[in-house]
Parts: C-alpha cells; sequence; structure tokens
C-alpha cells in the first residue's frame, strides 16, 4: 500500500513501495495502488455492476471478452481527458472516474462519476481506453469512451496465475505493455488490444545485505527511447538504512531480453524521474524524499542529487550531477514537481531547523511548514522562492502533465475526511487555477 506522503505524496509517499516499506500517510497522500473491489456508478446514477472474477490464467475466461464488446471501441475522435477523484473514508478509499471533454474547470461533482471502492488499484489510458487495475484479484479491464462520453466496459486479462501483486503498468504501444512484478523477479508482457498475456522478461535482482528489502519506486515506469526504466530502492526499514546507490532496472520494449541494471554510488535513490524532449532520463535520486538523509545509521553520509543517462544510453552520465543540498539548503526534500524545460518545484527542508528525527517526525501533518518551496533551474543551478503555494499542504507525489501542461494538488486542508483540492497549472511565474475537487485526484491524463 502506498504511503499517504508516497501518495501524498500521491501515490502515499514511498511512492512505489509495498505496505510494509511505506511510511506514515505525510500530507495525506500515498495510499498505495488501490484494488478495484466494485465498480458502478456514484449515488444518483443509474448503474451499478461488480467485476466478474476470472480463471487466473491470463487466458479468456467466462466473463472475459478478447474481441471488442459493442460500445467497446477506441475509434471514436473527439477529444477526451480522464479525471479521477479519491475520497478517504475511515478504512478504505472510494475512486470517482469519469471522461470528460475537456480538461474541467470550477467546482466537480463526482455525482455521475464511475465509482470503484479501492485498497489497491489504479487506472491508466492508452491508445484511447482507459484501463482499470485491481490489485486485489489482480485484473485489469478494458474501458472505452463513447459518444456520450460514458465509461464502457470491455474484455479482462487475469494476471493472478502469473504475479503475486504489481501496481507498475507501462504501456509501450497499443499491442505491447509491461506488468513489473511486486516481487521483482519478471516482467509481465500483454497485449492491451487483443487483452491476453503475450510473454515474460526475467528479471535477477542485484545482491543486496542481509535485513534490507527492495521495491521499485513508484512511478510505474518510464519510456525512454527503445528501453523501459524503472528505478529499484533496497532499504532497512527497520533501521532506516538505505542501500548507498542508485538502482535503475532497463528493459528493452521490442523483445524479452533479460532485464539490465545500472547503479551509480554518488548519490542514493528514490525520488522520480522523467524523460525531456531529447530523450534524456533525469532522476531525482532524493532517498526516498529526503527519509534516510534525515535520520538513522549513516544517514550524515547520505548524497542525495539529480543524476542523468543521456540519450541512447544505459549508464549514468559521469559528469552530470545537480546535488540537492548545494542548491535547497538541505539533502532533505520532499518530492520535486517538474514546472516546464529544466524547472522544478521542489519542497527543500528549512537548513535553519533542527532534522526530523523519526519516521513520525518526518511524515508528520504538521511538517510541510518546515519545507521551503523553491523553483530549481537545474541548468542555471539557481533557487529561488516559490510563494504561491503558501499555507497549502503537499498531499501528493504524483506528477501530471496534460498537453504539455504541468499540473499540481493544492490542498488548504490536507489529505483528511472533508478535505478538498485545487488542481492548478504549474508555471514559473506562479499558479493558474484550473478545477476544484473534493478529496483529491488520483489520475489525470488525456485519453485521446
Amino acid at each position: 500500500m502506498r504511503s499517504s506522503l508516497q501518495r501524498t505524496f500521491s501515490r502515499p509517499i514511498h511512492a512505489a513501495a509495498t505496505a510494509s516499506h511505506l511510511a506514515p500517510v505525510l500530507l495525506a497522500g500515498f495510499i498505495g495502488p488501490l484494488g478495484l473491489l466494485a465498480l458502478g456508478c456514484s449515488e444518483g446514477a443509474d448503474e451499478t455492476m461488480t467485476l466478474p472474477g476470472g480463471s487466473g490464467n491470463g487466458e479468456p475466461t467466462p466473463g472475459d471478452t478478447t474481441d471488442n464488446e459493442p460500445g467497446d471501441t477506441a475509434e471514436d475522435t473527439g477529444k477526451a481527458v480522464l479525471v479521477v477523484g479519491l475520497l478517504p473514508g475511515v478504512d478504505s478509499f472510494t475512486l470517482y472516474a469519469a471522461a470528460l471533454p475537456d480538461i474541467p474547470e470550477g467546482d466537480v461533482d463526482y455525482s455521475r462519476f464511475r465509482e470503484f471502492s479501492t485498497q489497491d488499484g489504479y487506472v491508466y489510458t492508452s491508445g484511447g481506453y482507459v484501463f482499470a487495475w485491481d490489485g486485489q484479484s489482480r485484473e485489469m479491464t478494458r474501458f472505452s469512451v463513447n459518444a456520450a462520453y460514458e465509461l464502457v466496459e470491455g474484455p479482462r486479462v487475469s494476471f493472478a496465475a502469473r504475479l503475486p501483486g504489481s501496481s507498475h503498468h507501462v504501456f509501450v504501444s497499443p499491442t505491447r505493455a509491461y506488468s513489473l512484478s511486486s516481487d521483482l523477479d519478471e516482467v509481465l508482457v500483454w497485449d492491451p488490444e487483443a487483452m491476453i498475456i503475450t510473454g515474460s522478461i526475467p528479471m535477477q535482482l542485484p545482491e543486496r545485505p542481509a535485513g534490507m528489502e527492495s521495491f521499485a519506486y513508484y512511478s510505474p515506469g518510464v519510456i525512454v527511447g527503445d528501453k523501459v526504466i524503472w528505478e529499484i530502492v533496497s532499504v532497512d526499514s527497520t533501521n532506516n538504512i538505505a542501500y548507498p546507490a542508485t538502482t535503475l532496472a532497463i528493459a528493452s520494449t521490442t523483445n524479452e531480453e533479460p532485464v539490465r541494471f545500472v547503479e551509480d554510488s554518488r548519490c542514493v535513490g528514490g525520488g522520480g524521474a522523467r524523460v525531456d524532449a531529447e530523450g534524456n532520463y533525469y532522476v531525482r535520486a532524493g532517498a526516498l524524499w529526503g527519509q534516510y538523509a534525515a535520520f538513522g545509521e549513516g544517514s550524515e553520509n547520505v548524497r542525495t542529487c539529480m543524476l542523468r543517462v543521456n540519450a541512447g544510453e544505459e549508464t549514468f552520465d559521469p559528469g552530470f550531477l545537480v546535488d540537492f543540498r548545494d542548491l535547497t539548503g538541505s539533502y532533505v526534500n520532499y518530492p520535486w514537481f517538474h514546472v516546464s524545460d529544466h524547472q522544478y518545484l521542489a519542497h527543500a527542508w528549512d537548513p535553519a531547523l533542527p532534522p526530523p528525527q523519526t519516521v513520525d517526525d518526518f511524515y508528520a501533518l504538521d511538517a510541510t511548514p518546515r519545507f521551503r518551496q523553491l523553483l530549481i533551474d537545474v541548468d542555471a543551478q539557481t533557487a529561488e522562492p516559490y510563494p504561491h503555494l503558501a499555507g497549502g499542504r503537499l498531499i501528493s507525489s504524483d506528477e501530471f502533465q496534460v498537453d504539455g501542461v504541468s499540473y499540481y494538488q493544492y490542498s488548504q486542508t490536507g489529505y483528511t475526511a472533508g478535505g478538498s483540492t485545487d488542481v492548478v497549472e504549474l508555471r514559473p511565474e506562479g499558479i493558474v487555477q484550473r478545477f476544484h475537487v473534493p478529496g483529491s485526484i488520483w489520475a489525470f491524463a488525456r485519453i485521446r
């Protein structure tokens, strides 16, 4: 289950870890891939249904369909955007998903959204479709969007016989997708068009010290040219010690060659990544948002930074390193958010304050004011105050980009029952209000 800071960093904070790896909700963020237990329409709608079960072998089963059902087609050409809202409950979370003709404005009403009662799930877009992952049944269901912008349920594929779990799905092409096993022992290859499993990519993790567990950092994986890259993090959570390196797992987008691994010991990994227009892959090696640089044995030697793998290569550029402390004043940084080009929004611990001493301190609801918001330019190596988010609480680590514009969840209530969020554009000169939702958003992407 993702941490709240991981999602509160929305996918809660350790954004990618399993429940045993995740810290408490930071600002209400990382719930973990939410599982789709039941799906239907929300209150006021006129349809409710439960996802049927499958045989678990990845082949069509009663209730599974590999041919398009009526309405299950991605051929509609009207523009569509996916918005998935999230409302926390006492012991669970509910997702509200809808396809909209454009990015909404003003207050968003979930009454006509499709409802997903969840424990471990996520929602994706690819090839004009919407894909809903149910982590409990380990099934992926495909939905199309009809002319009335309704989500039409289509075929499913089950991974239950193949994967112990996965929250890391990468859509490589309309007919090729990858799902990374939560055991990090294989990458399952499947066809989103036919909705069948087609192959597997073997994976053998590098050795780690006894007592360390490894997991894929959330993001779900990044397509970089002809490669898919996941960041792998290894930690001893009991003693708050991280493996002293940044580790990448690299798979081919075209074949089932075994996953390759590359490491860099200059900084400790865990903080997200992005690829630029030229195909350069930038890794924010943030020691899981600074937790392993803040306290614990050896934390004084933990360096956090940005590293780069140049386009067309599979090794780190030895001449590129952006030191977090040099730019922000501290190695303890909550998630960075891409703003535009080479600029990022950083949440950096105030160096005038003593660092947190425990996990509870690090993820405390009142920790946000101890972090400074800075606009970072990694090319110019500059940092300047970014006062436009004053008074807000960080509730998500998710980075959303639609049509080349970066969006951020600005909440003054935090991740609590009855809370709400403004979804704003992140711009170097400030923020632009776009829409307001109850709770927060879990997914926001263009469908077509």
